[in-house]
This record gives structure tokens, sequence and C-alpha cells, in this order.
């Protein structure tokens, strides 16, 4: 018998040790692009990723902050029947000519020498429902719309979106006021040099 490789065709080895050499060669090729690429990869989503981490670490921390102050003081934003939140309320706000929405919140009454006022606490929300602006203001000068305290917060919270095309103003209620007992000061308060003498209110422990 002769030598089995004699009997090969001169093509066919020369196939075969191409292949065996293409093989290794293409390996390497597709391992190189492939190690750039994840590692392009992994420098692009890298930041994306520490990105929103602490995007949702900050909204965790934030939710954890304020919740317990709202659990202590017993308000639920969203609850239509919470005492946070008693009535919608409009008021001129900065300036003549413009309006802000808000939300009365309690009612007090300012006792000074000329007599009384009653004013009513107006939350005025500048973002959402967490940060807002606090406005005392006459009970006479408050505008009350036609609109629960649930719809004046789908308000707040779209933007505005929600906001009907008309609104309707209600008949002012009649405003349960807690009066504490007050008293005239004895003499002038010590606060007196720095504030007018119309705020000059003590109430009696």
């Amino acid at each position: 018998m002769g030598d089995e490789k004699s009997l090969i065709p001169m093509g066919s080895r020369e196939r075969e040790r191409d292949r065996e050499l293409l093989i290794p060669a293409f390996y390497k090729v597709f391992r190189s692009w492939a190690s750039k690429k994840f590692m392009t990869g992994c420098v692009i989503l890298f930041p994306i990723a520490i990105t929103f981490y602490i995007t949702w670490w900050f909204i965790h921390f934030v939710d954890g902050f304020f919740s317990p102050i709202f659990v202590h003081l017993g308000i639920n934003m969203f609850d239509q029947n919470t005492q946070a939140f008693k009535e919608v309320a409009i008021i001129r706000h900065p300036r003549i000519g413009e309006y802000a929405l808000g939300f009365i919140t309690s009612s007090v009454v300012l006792q000074t020498y000329s007599g009384e006022e009653q004013l009513c606490c107006v939350y005025v929300p500048t973002n959402h429902l967490y940060i807002g602006d606090i406005f005392l203001i006459n009970s006479a000068d408050v505008i009350r719309p036609n609109l629960s305290v649930r719809e004046g917060i789908e308000i707040v919270v779209s933007g505005g979106m929600s906001m009907p095309q008309i609104l309707s103003t209600l008949d002012s209620p009649s405003i349960q006021v807690d009066r504490t007992r007050w008293e005239e000061p004895e003499g002038p308060p010590l606060f007196s040099l720095f504030f007018p003498q119309e705020l000059w209110t003590r109430p009696v422990p």
C-alpha cells in the first residue's frame, strides 16, 4: 500500500491548511472586536447606571424624610377627608390681576388694639405639594371656587392641565375658629421695637 497522503489531492490539502489558519485568525479578530464593543458599552452604560442609582436613592431618601413627618401630623395628602387641606382657595398673588391656587389649611383670629380680624391660612404649593408658601389672608379676600380638595390636588400635580374651562365661586361659609383666651399686653412687648403696634398680641397660657 502506498502512502495515504499521496492519495489526497494537492488542492484538498491546501484548503485544509487554509482552514486551519483562517479559523484561529477569525476567532482572534472576533474576540478583539467583542472586547472593544464590550468595553465601549461599559464606558457608556456605567455613568447611566450610576445616575439612575443616585436618582433612585435620592427619591427614596426624600420620601423617607418627609413620610414620618406626615404620619406624625396625621396628614394624608391624597385623602379627600384630610384635615390638612380644608378647602381650595384662589388668592390674588403676586400682584393685581394675577391669581394663585392654594388650599385653606386653618383659620386664625388676629386680635389687635383696633379689633379682631379673621384670617385664613392659605398654602400655595410651588413645587407640587411638598414645598410652598403660606399666606395669612383676610377671610373676605379669599375666593372659594367650586372645586373639591382632590380636584385641586389633581390640578397642582398635573401642572394645571386638569383645570376646568369654567370656574364659579361659592358663598363663603362660616369658618369655625378655635378661639383661645387672649388678653391685652400690660405694656409694650420687647418685639414692639421691631414690629408695628398692630401686631402686639399675646395668648394667655
